[in-house]
């Protein structure tokens, strides 16, 4: 459900309808994808997750690297998105060689890994948001736009007007203008 037509540091969501019709939202506007950002709306089993701590019984986990950058440099454009690879096994390090040569790899520390905003998915499952239980009471009995207005959606900032009356590029070019600290997305 996400989507990088916008790039990696602005997701956004493409809805496909049964027509074939598609409709990007952006992320301040894709109630779903901001309510799964805040473990509002996870299957209970994902808060009691016993495989995503480490070490792990799986070969292989991938993830987002959203914090590529953070310790060490990385001067590749990560506008489309980096992959986090965490090999485990043997097996695991055969099938990563295996398919090597077919895309560009960087090994960076397992600290860098436990940054990203997922990185909290490496160190055990995610934690419950106060309002899931909440959600999921009402889920059955709201219809879903005022579910989302109640549970899913915050009021608007500064930033997402910016986004959503004048575009993106605009957006991005007001937070490098102004500070990220003084325009919130």
């Amino acid at each position: 459900f996400r989507h990088k037509r916008s790039g990696w540091l602005l997701p956004s969501v493409r809805v496909t309808f049964e027509d074939g019709r598609q409709r990007f939202l952006s992320g301040s506007d894709a109630s779903f994808k901001k309510g799964f950002g805040e473990n509002k709306i996870l299957r209970r089993c994902c808060h009691d997750c016993r495989f995503s701590t480490l070490p792990r019984i799986s070969d292989i986990t991938l993830g987002d690297f959203w914090a590529i950058g953070k310790r060490a440099p990385f001067p590749h454009d990560v506008d489309k998105g980096v992959s986090l690879v965490l090999v485990h096994s043997e097996r695991g390090a055969q099938a990563f060689d295996a398919c090597r040569d077919s895309f560009f790899s960087e090994e960076r520390t397992l600290e860098e890994a436990k940054d990203s905003g997922g990185g909290r998915m490496i160190l055990g499952p995610g934690t419950k948001h106060p309002a899931r239980e909440a959600v999921f009471r009402d889920m059955y009995s709201m219809p879903y736009a005022e579910l989302a207005k109640t549970y899913l959606l915050e009021k608007p900032t500064i930033g997402g007007l910016i986004r959503r009356y004048f575009g993106d590029r605009v957006y991005l070019a007001a937070r490098r203008l102004l500070g990220k600290g003084r325009i919130k997305k």
